[in-house]
């Protein structure tokens, strides 16, 4: 994703679902998770898990 800006305040970041769209991802959004695909071949890149009213991804988990 490019065009990320930092807001130093804020205390999380926020990813932006348009952008995974024209980035060639699907998004599929459910009351308590989230999943996100590579949509050419349909292999899931992360989920998450609702917290309150956001979903959180942990990146930490994305690098192993």
């Amino acid at each position: 994703i490019e065009n990320v800006y930092y807001v130093k305040w804020l205390k999380h970041n926020i990813l932006s679902i348009s952008q995974l769209f024209d980035n060639g991802y699907e998004v599929k959004l459910e009351p308590n998770d989230c999943l996100i695909n590579e949509a050419t071949i349909k292999k899931i890149v992360f989920s998450s898990v609702r917290e309150r009213t956001q979903y959180r991804i942990c990146l930490e988990s994305l690098r192993s």
